[in-house]
This record gives C-alpha cells, sequence and structure tokens, in this order.
C-alpha cells in the first residue's frame, strides 16, 4: 500500500476540519494541506505543496520549530506544541497553534510528519490590545468568540458571555464568586493547580488540553491558555478557553480509523499485495504468509513472476506491462502462484494501478485471494457431471442449473413435484420472472453476494403453476467451466412452505403473548407493565414536542372495608365495573387506562394541559359516583366514590416521567386528606 494512502473517514475528517491541517516531508515539504490550512496562510493548496514549512517561517521562530523537530525524529519526544508565527501571501502576520506528530513504518522508521495548525491571530492581536487599554480589554473580551474568565484567588473575578455559554449556565451569577476548579474536571486538578502555582511565581505555562464540566453534567474538551494580568488593582490570571471537542472527536476517531484499517489489512484473508513498476514487491500482509508458505522478509524486492506457476507467467506479465503503460486501470487474472512446499495453488489476482500525487503511474497494488479448493471442486464437478445428472433425476430437491442471466438451462424432474411445470415448459425462461414481488430485491442482492463469494443461500417464494406462490429455500454456487470459459449458477431449492407456516404462527402466538403480558387478569384494562412502557413512550414523544402530558391516578374510597364488608369476590367486581366505566367516560383513543395497583388506576393523557385533565378527573369521579355501588363501610356516602389526583407537565431533558408520577400521587394524598370523593390537582 502506498504510503500516503488513507481511507474515506480520514480524507473527509482533513479536508472538513476548520483546523490547518497538513502531512508534511521529513524536510519540511508540504505533501497534503488541507482547505482551512491554505485558507488561513493565503496560498492555494498547490502552491504550498512546492513549497517547506521554513519558507513561510517567521525567522524569529524557525530555530524552536527546528529544535523541536529533531528531538521528535531523535525519539527524545512524542509530540511537541509551540506558538509560532506563519507569513501570510500578502506579507502580514500569522500567529498558529502548532501541534506535531510522527507517522512511522511498521519498522519504526520515520515516514513523515502530521500537523495540525489552529489560527490564533485574531486571540493574540487581542492579547496585545488587552494589555494596552482595560476598557478595551473588556470591550473586546465581551464579544470574543472564545470563552474568557478572570480568577483571583482561584475564585472566579469575571467571565464573558461566552464562557457562561460554553458552561450552559443561566446567568453570571452562577459563575462569579465560585471557585475555578469547580469546572474542571477531577483528572485535572493536580495539574490545574500546579500550574497556578507556577503562574504566581511568573513562569509561562503553555497551553494545555484538558476537560470541562458542564452546568448540565455533560463534559467537554478544551485548550487553555492562562496568563498573570492585573484586574482591577489586583494580580489575577487570564485564562482563554476554546472548546476543541469536535477536533478531539475527529482525532478520536481517525486514530480508531487507522487501527481498523491496520487491523483488516493484518486479518483480512486475501493477500493484499503493492508493486513497484519494475514488478517488486513493495508490500506484503501476512495472508502471503498463510497461503504460499514464503515469508514476507524472504519475498520483499523479488519479482512477482518469480512465484508464478512458469505456465501462467507469460499471460500475467502481459497483464501486468498493459497497466505500467497505462493501457488499462485494472484487471482480474485466475493463475497458478508457486509454494514454498514446491507445489502450487490456485490464485484469483485482481490488479490496478498505484499513482503518486502527481498522477503518475508509480506502480501496481491490488488483492489475491487462494481459489484452489474452488479450482479443485470446480474440476470435480466436471469429472463428475454425469454422476451429477443421475443424482439430480432421483433427488426430491429440485436441483437446477441457470446461465449468469439466470435464465434456466436443466431442470430435475422434481419440479413437476413441487412446482407442477414440465422441464420444457422453464428451460430458456428467466427465473427472476416467477419470484413474489415482495422477494426481488432480496434475490437480486443475494445473486449479487453469489458473484462477489460464489456461494449463497436465498430464502423466496416461486409461482407455481397454479399461479400459488410457494416458498424455496434455495442453495447457489457459482461454477467456473474452465473448458468453455462460461460461469454457470447450480441451485438446489427445498420446499419449505410448512416450515414458512410454522414461523408465521409462532410469529402470530408471540404476539398474542406480548399483548397478554401488557393486559391487566382481572379489569382487562392495561397494566403496570403497559403503564410503564407507555409513560416513557409518550414522554419522549413530549419531550421531542414540548407538548404538555397529564397524569390522573384515583383511589377507590375505603376499599379495604369494602372487601372486609362483601369479601374479595365482591371486590374484585367492583374493580371490574369502576374499569369498565372508566374506559367509557375517556373520549380519546390516544388516552390509556391502566391499573397501578390494587384498587389504584391511572389514565396517561397526552397532549392535555392542567385544565383538562381536571375535566376528565371530574368527569371520572362523577361517573363512579353515579353508579352508586352499595359501600356499607364507606366513610362518606353510602356507595362506591373515588378520590382523584391529576398532575400535568411539559417533559425535558432534566427531568423523567417519575416526577409526573410523583406529582399525581401527591394530588391524590391531597384529595384524600380534603375528605376524599374530590379531585386535586398538584
Amino acid at each position: 500500500m502506498n504510503n500516503f494512502s488513507i481511507n474515506d473517514f480520514f480524507i473527509n475528517a482533513f479536508n472538513f476540519s476548520a483546523i490547518g491541517m497538513a502531512i508534511v516531508s521529513l524536510d519540511g515539504k508540504w505533501l497534503m494541506v488541507n482547505p482551512a490550512l491554505s485558507n488561513s496562510l493565503g496560498y492555494s493548496q498547490e502552491e504550498l505543496k512546492q513549497m517547506t514549512f521554513q519558507n513561510i517561517t517567521h525567522p524569529d521562530d524557525l530555530e524552536l520549530d527546528l529544535s523541536n523537530l529533531k528531538k521528535l525524529l531523535k525519539g527524545e519526544i512524542d509530540y511537541y506544541e509551540i506558538v509560532k508565527r506563519y507569513i501570510h501571501k500578502n506579507g502580514c502576520i500569522v500567529w498558529g497553534l502548532l501541534s506535531v506528530s510522527l507517522a512511522k513504518d511498521n519498522q519504526n522508521n520515520p515516514l513523515y510528519t502530521i500537523a495540525q495548525i489552529q489560527d490564533i491571530t485574531q486571540r493574540k492581536r487581542m492579547e496585545k490590545e488587552f494589555n494596552q487599554n482595560e476598557d478595551c480589554y473588556r470591550a473586546l473580551i465581551e464579544s470574543s468568540p472564545n470563552a474568557i474568565v478572570v480568577h483571583q484567588e482561584g475564585k472566579i473575578a469575571y467571565a464573558n458571555p461566552k464562557f457562561s455559554s460554553l458552561l450552559k449556565a443561566t446567568s453570571d451569577d452562577d459563575i462569579i464568586g465560585q471557585h475555578i476548579i469547580k469546572y474542571i474536571h477531577k483528572d485535572y486538578h493536580e495539574i490545574v493547580k500546579e500550574r497556578i502555582e507556577l503562574l504566581e511565581q511568573n513562569i509561562p505555562v503553555g497551553v494545555l488540553e484538558q476537560k470541562y464540566v458542564l452546568f448540565d453534567g455533560s463534559v467537554i474538551d478544551v485548550e487553555v491558555i492562562a496568563t498573570p494580568i492585573v484586574y482591577m488593582d489586583k494580580p489575577a490570571f487570564q485564562v482563554i478557553i476554546h472548546d476543541i471537542t469536535k477536533r478531539k472527536e475527529i482525532e478520536r476517531k481517525l486514530n480508531q480509523s487507522q487501527e481498523q484499517y491496520r487491523s483488516v489489512v493484518e486479518n483480512v484473508k486475501e493477500v493484499i499485495f503493492q508493486t513497484d513498476s519494475e514488478g517488486q514487491w513493495t508490500f506484503l500482509n501476512p495472508a502471503w504468509e498463510k497461503i504460499t508458505g514464503y515469508t514476507i522478509d524472504e519475498s520483499m524486492g523479488h519479482y512477482f513472476y518469480d512465484y508464478v506457476y512458469e505456465e501462467d507467467r507469460e499471460q500475467y506479465i502481459e497483464q501486468f506491462q498493459s497497466l505500467i503503460q497505462g493501457k488499462q486501470e485494472y484487471f482480474r487474472v485466475e493463475v497458478r502462484y508457486l509454494t514454498k512446499e514446491k507445489g502450487y495453488c490456485w490464485i484469483e489476482v485482481y490488479t490496478r494501478i498505484a499513482l503518486n500525487n502527481q498522477g503518475e503511474i508509480i506502480g501496481t497494488l491490488g488483492t489475491s485471494n487462494d481459489i484452489t479448493k474452488r479450482k479443485e471442486y470446480e474440476e470435480e464437478l466436471k469429472a463428475s457431471e454425469e454422476r451429477f445428472r443421475l443424482l439430480a433425476e432421483y433427488s426430491s430437491d429440485l436441483i437446477t442449473l441457470h446461465d449468469v442471466n439466470s435464465h434456466f438451462i436443466y431442470i430435475s424432474p422434481a419440479c413437476k413435484e413441487i412446482l407442477q411445470y414440465d422441464e420444457a415448459e422453464l428451460v430458456g425462461k428467466d427465473a427472476s420472472l416467477f419470484v413474489h414481488p415482495d422477494d426481488q430485491n432480496i434475490v437480486a442482492e443475494k445473486l449479487q453476494t453469489l458473484f462477489d463469494t460464489g456461494y449463497t443461500v436465498i430464502p423466496y417464494r416461486f409461482r407455481g403453476k397454479d399461479g400459488e406462490y410457494i416458498w424455496l429455500e434455495c442453495a447457489c454456487k457459482l461454477l467456473d467451466e474452465s473448458h468453455s470459459g462460461e460461469q454457470k449458477l447450480i441451485a438446489v431449492s427445498r420446499n419449505i412452505n410448512e416450515r414458512k407456516l410454522s414461523e408465521q404462527k409462532l410469529q402470530e402466538a408471540n404476539e398474542i403473548l406480548q399483548r397478554l403480558s401488557t393486559i391487566d387478569g382481572l379489569t382487562g384494562v392495561s397494566n403496570r407493565r403497559a403503564f410503564d412502557e407507555r409513560m416513557e413512550l409518550e414522554w419522549n414523544r413530549g419531550r421531542r414536542n414540548s407538548s404538555s402530558l397529564s397524569l390522573i391516578m384515583l383511589d377507590i374510597d375505603y376499599f379495604k372495608a369494602y372487601n372486609d364488608t362483601y369479601g374479595h369476590q365482591g371486590g374484585d367486581g367492583c374493580l371490574q365495573q369502576i374499569a369498565s366505566v372508566i374506559k367509557e367516560t375517556l373520549g380519546r383513543s390516544t388516552d390509556l387506562l391502566c391499573r397501578y395497583g390494587g384498587e389504584e388506576f391511572c389514565v396517561i393523557l397526552p397532549d392535555t394541559k392542567e385544565v383538562g385533565a381536571k375535566i376528565v378527573g371530574e368527569k371520572i369521579r362523577y361517573s363512579i359516583e353515579k353508579l352508586k355501588i352499595p359501600h356499607a363501610g364507606s366513610k362518606i356516602l353510602p356507595w362506591v366514590t373515588i378520590s382523584v389526583g391529576t398532575a400535568s407537565i411539559i417533559p425535558t431533558v432534566y427531568t423523567s416521567y417519575m416526577d409526573l408520577v410523583s406529582k399525581a400521587d401527591k394530588a391524590l394524598y391531597k384529595a384524600k386528606n380534603e375528605g376524599r370523593n374530590c379531585v386535586q390537582s398538584y
């Protein structure tokens, strides 16, 4: 693989980053630059690629940069970060916060450096102006796009609006007077305290990447620059905070992508290779050793055709030369490779041209897949064609042979029993014309898998002669007939109609069981489980739409006394009557009645405000009283009554539906304290 080949994700992250990014050769030449860097420095990407970073570095900052680069190449440091000046194309100064790391090959040899350059010109200009005029300082930082805070003796004395916004504070009053350490993640407490001690001694501390804890509990990555200043005639520290959460996320994803790429290359079963324009191996992955037996070390630098079986060598070399001469961009060929054990294996090779940044052909790259077993199978298939036909004639499964366009070439006698067709009625016909319309897409996808991998299994419905569709499970294999040069498909299809019907019945039974698990067995209304599921659903919907959600909780007054008087069977009948009346009282299909527990019921009212909830609650109370179910044990009336509590809330990310349940419960408690047989709201 070319040193500068990177996956699509890295390219997107590189090109769309808001921060200047570049890949730089070890001698300082810009190899790749992203649009953000080009815009910052005023040069086009192509102009920068003709230059080195030394050409546009301010002379006073060059020595520091080169010194750190030297340490990086010697392995004395893993990366470095400095503030330096660049010379813009128009001659002005561009301040940059430069972060540099080193990329290495598998032998730990340096390849190139990766630079991130954040344009901090505005920030540097602001810092200069702040020192000149305190009034100007305040005016500028109030409108600064960067978060700025001033703290004295650890406590925040001033914070600009951006800082409050960054922390998601509701007002400056939440911040002023608080200790700065409160907003710093605990993992950085010690290092921040050390930096404050250094600043108190007027020792520069440079830039620090750390994490801030916001008012909502979330954590962000920030870049912090702290300097000592005088504020209100007292020593203080000015801190400029830049949110780098997106940048850090890009870096994390980039690292993850590179690790995933490396893992794929090292563990994939296919050989991944690269050659120079002469045909010498320049890269081979571990699969090479598993397939041929030759080690990577003893193969690198040798010509690929030294490992090709003599009878296949000329054809392969001709194809390779055609690539190098630019006559074609890629080719696919099946050849035999020599193995270290003096044998050979069949390899399917896919090769394409490799280009440098100038679009010049510098070699080839591609993949080699071991198809020895497939070849052996095909030869065996060819040799046993007559045996196959004999087997097909007596098989209860439907065996068919197709061309690559799915046309029937051969159909076994089982077709008559399974599909009612005679062989002559299908031979030459396109099999896809008999596939159920709803299964067309899955069949097309599976056929693509067949052509890519050589094998697939397709469950689908085929139209029989009587017009009815029959479920078939079709195992398909791709055959390459070397003697004819044609590809064919062999398919073994089994009637799975009964299995599909059983699966459908099982699915229907599971759906019924699922519904039963959410129904209260006594009253026939929804149970507590259904209540929790529906509350969570309506809560999330209300949060998305900022709509009000109401809950009614009701309890049968003196129900224990009812059970003591009329027995539990009478109590069950009472609960059933009340549940039935409440269901009839509710006016909307979206309202849900649940038995919450014992004699307690709940009604969920989506898109309902407090006034509406109280109206529904009163209608329910009145409907129950109107039943006049005898209740000799009641201390209110000689018949059954209920106490009702209602609550309403607009869901937010800071609350949960249990808050609404708690409010409705308190309202119900209030109704009981107010003498029962009434509706109260919380």
